[in-house]
């Protein structure tokens, strides 16, 4: 594994860069590695990657070729239609359209034109005449004038959902004509079960449930009810539960966290919901919480601790890989999720990458020290062989890993997901999970490239779980022996937290512990300062 900063001009005046895609390669008029980036001069841009990895036991003979002239960045088109910041970009399932979206509120559907288009304003711009293909709004849908932070596409691509600042979520429906290409949509449904600002949405790949994370310290899961007619066709979505504490502690960072994201996400096939800006507030770290797909309705089933500052964006590597013949021999005891294959996804904190794999949740790799300011994005390729990372420091880089680093491609059939699925209130986990340390030796540095051990701690047994009216979790306490309410509980902010961390405290983190600000009355390249 290497890596290295991409310095070129990413947006204009070097600008934050806040979201980051890769173009999946399933349809036509693809280009290989086309990778879409939006940031904090309002546009999106299209760039080709071209980049040659530098095997590791090649690094100690080539030291001075592990930098930028290895990855090859070529321009290809600048879309201007949005008024402000841009916050999210989001390819659909099959590559053909670009969803983006920003603190105007709109949420644009992109589709690559067959022609140059130049438009008459920027004529005569030295950036326009660069481009060597032209993107054309297709859809423009808008439904409030908050600020958008976050988007998701549904499996099918009929629908899409959005997480804004005014505290909702809103699932609109796509209708595609397909006599002539013309798509239109429309709200289909909107939820203001959330008490602060919508900061990361994903949609289960299975079309079964949808998961949204909030600065309220909560994640909320919904229940997608479909069509018997047509499997297609959503009919309904329901409220679910809304999960905020394990054993009375809050699990996630308040408001007062300093960032405008919390990107989790399901697994490439849907067996796992993983969540950033976790807190373990029994002990003052921070944390990443996992959720098998039985327990979306209860509690997490691993915690991961460890990371010096907290997680931001969780990004699942596109594959699925065999597991090691080690790890099959040992699956019936300390293989806790029980699957045939293993799954590769790397956590964000706001200064590193961390590597993992999901059959025994230990960290394959750490990388730090690639930016000057936080990161905000992070994208696999399509062949899961690199990765790329924005951040507000206006620049991007690529980390890279060796062929077949992550095993085989796991080419059996997969069991159908939602076959196992069970939306009533399940039994919590019978057999605590040991805590596992990690004993690794640092790895060897590459240039400024820090690879080292992180800790890894999973959740142990839980407490007897009960609902109220409204189907929210309450918490059983044994020691304290009294019921506490998610939604009673969900405004009681506590006192700042002071990390427990060596040589770091809450106020290293960050310039200032304030509540979030409004995008409109700062702007984030100043907020973002470390």
């Amino acid at each position: 594994m290497n890596a290295n900063t991409l310095t070129i001009h990413w947006h204009v005046e070097n600008m934050p860069v806040y979201s980051v895609a890769f173009q999946p390669q399933t349809g036509s008029n693809l280009i290989p590695n086309r990778l879409v980036t939006g940031g904090g001069d309002n546009n999106i841009r299209i760039w080709k990657i071209d980049h040659k990895h530098i095997p590791t036991n090649q690094i100690d003979q080539q030291p001075q070729q592990l930098s930028s002239s290895q990855t090859k960045v070529e321009y290809l088109s600048t879309l201007k239609k949005h008024t402000q910041a841009v916050n999210v970009v989001r390819f659909n399932h099959k590559g053909h359209l670009l969803a983006t979206a920003g603190d105007d509120g709109t949420l644009m559907i992109w589709r690559l034109s067959d022609k140059i288009i130049k438009s008459f304003e920027d004529q005569g711009e030295d950036e326009d005449e660069d481009d060597v293909e032209s993107w054309e709004v297709v859809l423009q849908l808008r439904s409030s004038m908050s600020e958008i932070n976050d988007i998701c596409w549904s499996p099918n691509d009929d629908y899409i959902i959005a997480g804004s600042m005014d505290n909702t979520v809103r699932i609109y429906h796509l209708d595609f004509n397909g006599a002539n290409s013309k798509i239109t949509g429309k709200l289909f449904i909107s939820f203001n079960n959330h008490q602060h600002y919508v900061q990361g949405v994903s949609w289960d790949p299975s079309n079964q449930f949808i998961a949204t994370q909030s600065s309220d310290r909560s994640i909320i899961i919904y229940k997608i009810i479909h069509d018997t007619k047509d499997q297609g066709k959503i009919k309904s979505i329901k409220y679910l539960t809304k999960l905020t504490k394990f054993k009375n502690n809050f699990m996630y960072y308040p408001e007062t966290l300093q960032s405008f994201f919390r990107r989790l996400t399901f697994s490439p096939e849907g067996s796992l919901l993983i969540t950033p800006c976790g807190i373990d507030e029994s002990s003052s770290t921070n944390s990443v919480y996992v959720y098998s797909r039985k327990s979306l309705t209860t509690s997490p089933i691993f915690k991961i601790t460890g990371l010096n500052k907290p997680a931001t964006v969780i990004s699942f590597n596109p594959n699925l890989y065999q597991l090691p013949e080690s790890k099959l021999e040992t699956s019936s005891s300390q293989h806790k999720l029980n699957l045939p294959y293993q799954m590769i996804f790397a956590v964000a904190t706001q200064e590193s990458i961390i590597i993992y794999n999901t059959s025994d949740f230990q960290p394959l790799g750490y990388v730090s020290n690639l930016h000057y300011s936080y990161i905000t994005d992070i994208a696999w390729s399509p062949e899961g062989d690199k990765i790329i990372v924005s951040s507000t420091d206006g620049f991007c880089s690529v980390i890279s890993f060796d062929e077949g680093i992550f095993g085989s491609i796991y080419e059996a059939p997969i069991e159908k997901v939602e076959e196992k699925v069970n939306t009533e209130v399940v039994d919590p986990i019978s057999e605590p999970v040991k805590e596992v340390v990690l004993d690794v030796e640092e790895e060897k540095k590459v240039e400024e490239v820090s690879i080292e051990p992180v800790n890894v701690v999973v959740p142990i047994e839980v407490d007897e779980v009960k609902r109220d009216e409204d189907n929210d979790i309450i918490m059983i306490d044994d020691d304290a022996g009294e019921q506490q309410s998610n939604k009673e509980n969900i405004n009681q902010v506590p006192e700042p937290i002071v990390s427990k961390t060596p040589t770091k405290t809450i106020d290293q983190f960050f310039t200032k512990v304030s509540d979030t600000p409004s995008k409109k009355d700062k702007s984030k390249k100043e907020w973002y300062q470390p």
